[in-house]
């Protein structure tokens, strides 16, 4: 076309495939930013704000004083933009799988029932209630294991907090009390759920009769006794539910224990 091509142009040209690879560096950056935020919701961008805030500053000189003719120190600017991009990443699913982890160790308590049922089973005397106390010791000790768990994977989280603002630590606390209350449910569905297994056992479905759960043996003498009696195995029965509060009374509040060990 016999048009004279500016030698700027020329330049530019020549090194196009240099600044294709750049465009294609600097998009990553910004995917990888975006991953971050789209994996948090509202209340866990609070919790990471420091965080994001670190990242943001990190990604600045690049949105207001870096230019596509600064070549010298672009690479390095975007290598050290994504390795900081993919520790606040790591961060991030640390705390999503930490959350998963203990809200599988909820599930476990609450499905670790604290009575033992066995519907083919016909107790005598006080075998029912020595196998219960046997067991409610044994999902204890099992509990308290799960409860442990969770403590440790609370602590680790923490540490990534530790140093972080006010506005942060609110929201930690905030996110100590819903993994509290998470426990808290998981331990009142066990006690409800073996309990509901009892009624079961003791009353039927309300479509079949129930198996025979005591045998009650029938004393004659001046008049007819049963042993057990009765009135003994109904207060054995009514005093289970008592038992097994009692048993899951020896737990601890979350933010009780995190605060006093980060203290």
């Amino acid at each position: 076309l016999r048009f004279e091509v500016p030698h700027y142009a020329h330049g530019i040209y020549s090194k196009c495939e240099a600044l294709r690879i750049l465009r294609e560096n600097v998009l990553l950056i910004v995917r990888d930013y975006n991953r971050i935020i789209a994996s948090l919701q509202p209340k866990e961008q609070v919790l990471f704000k420091e965080r994001i805030r670190s990242l943001d500053k990190k990604i600045r000189p690049g949105m207001t004083k870096l230019t596509w003719a600064a070549e010298e120190v672009l690479d390095y600017f975007v290598n050290d933009c994504r390795t900081h991009a993919h520790k606040v990443r790591v961060i991030i699913e640390n705390y999503k799988a930490s959350n998963r982890a203990i809200g599988g160790s909820c599930r476990k308590m609450s499905e670790t029932l604290l009575v033992k049922l066995d519907g083919k089973k016909v107790y005598e005397g006080t075998e029912f209630e020595s196998e219960q106390i046997r067991h409610r010791s044994s999902v204890q000790r099992k509990l308290q294991e799960l409860h442990k768990g969770i403590v440790t994977v609370m602590k680790k989280t923490a540490e990534v907090f530790h140093g972080d603002g006010g506005e942060v630590l609110t929201h930690w606390v905030k996110y100590m009390e819903q993994m509290d209350h998470m426990v808290e449910e998981a331990l009142r569905l066990n006690v409800k759920w073996s309990l509901q297994d009892l009624s079961r056992a003791i009353n039927g479905d309300g479509k079949t009769m129930p198996n025979p759960l005591f045998k009650v043996q029938v004393v004659l003498s001046d008049k007819i006794e049963f042993s057990p009696s009765i009135d003994d195995i109904a207060e054995f029965v009514k005093r289970i539910s008592t038992e097994l509060i009692k048993t899951i009374s020896c737990f601890q509040r979350l933010p009780e224990i995190i605060t006093r060990r980060q203290g």
